[in-house]
């Protein structure tokens, strides 16, 4: 359900990591590996929030750049993988690129989830991956996987604490 949420201040990676614009996005990593990435480079995982912050915007927008799905706006229900920033409709008002479709993103945020062998932690992803269906893509939808699965589809962006 819908609720408003503060999220304090925070810096996002404008593109996927590497967070290099026109190259192909970091991906087929784990939960674990994306963590080490971002603290190799003095940053970390994205809450959750911060995430969908970032992508929804102060009007808690569905996709980064509206309230109605766009077709070719972002690399969604495609075939491959394509370099950050190559759809320039794919953007927050914040200006953060590709948070629907293309890969979907790892979060520091988990989820306990059951099955009938017990409970299992998950970690949580967000934005979907290119080639979703658009519903799968929204900011607010999640994936949960485990920590240390690896996928094609599965990347990364970083965060950081704002500087006072």
């Amino acid at each position: 359900p819908r609720r408003k949420e503060y999220v304090k201040g925070f810096c996002i990676e404008q593109y996927e990591s590497p967070n290099l614009k026109g190259t192909k996005p970091l991906n087929g990593i784990s939960w674990i590996e994306a963590g080490k990435w971002c603290e190799s480079r003095g940053r970390r995982l994205c809450a959750e929030n911060e995430w969908e912050k970032a992508c929804a915007g102060v009007e808690g927008s569905n996709w980064s750049y509206g309230m109605k799905y766009r077709i070719k706006s972002c690399n969604i229900a495609t075939i491959e993988l394509q370099p950050s920033g190559s759809f320039k409709n794919c953007r927050s008002e914040y200006g953060v690129f590709d948070l629907n479709g293309n890969v979907a993103e790892w979060t520091s945020d988990g989820y306990i989830a059951e099955g009938k062998e017990g409970t299992e932690k998950m970690r949580i992803m967000k934005g979907g991956k290119w080639d979703d269906l658009p519903f799968f893509t929204r900011c607010a939808s999640r994936e949960y996987y485990p920590e240390d699965y690896t996928s094609e589809y599965f990347g990364v962006r970083c965060c950081a604490d704002a500087i006072k």
